[in-house]
């Protein structure tokens, strides 16, 4: 049974044996297919994506799960919503230390920022939950 592969709503384009172009703008030029067989190939680890894969793995079927970013969990995992949490927490609490200890009666000195390291505990936290998906696999 064929099925039709879709990317950003654009399907495959057939242009001979073994060769198909992608209509999406990370795939640019002709991408060769291998000749192994697969029953299901899923594009994208978001979190369709990978469940997808998973469950059809679940039934017996050979799945392929592809993924352009290098990291499963799709946007909100990599780039969205988790970086984005991570830092306002961080500087949530930036703004405690800054405005509402003293009024708790708490004194600190001079709070400061410190990016590199607050750039690493987002890291850190999105790298831990990348994994705990791979780990699915």
């Amino acid at each position: 049974m064929f099925r039709r592969i879709i990317i950003n709503n654009n399907p495959l384009k057939s242009i001979g044996k073994n060769k198909r172009v992608i209509n999406s703008p990370y795939y640019k030029n002709y991408r060769y297919f291998a000749s192994q067989q697969e029953d299901v190939i899923v594009i994208g680890g978001g979190p369709g994506g990978y469940v997808c894969a998973i469950k059809a793995a679940q039934l017996g079927l050979k799945t392929t799960c592809i993924e352009g970013r290098g990291a499963l969990g799709g946007t909100c995992l990599n780039v969205g919503c988790i970086p984005s949490k991570a830092l306002l927490y961080n500087s949530h609490l930036f703004h405690e230390a800054k405005h509402d200890f003293a009024k708790r009666g708490i004194m600190v000195g001079d709070v400061k920022i410190d990016i590199s390291k607050l750039m690493a505990t987002k890291m850190n936290a999105v790298t831990g939950l990348t994994k705990g998906v791979e780990g699915l696999f």
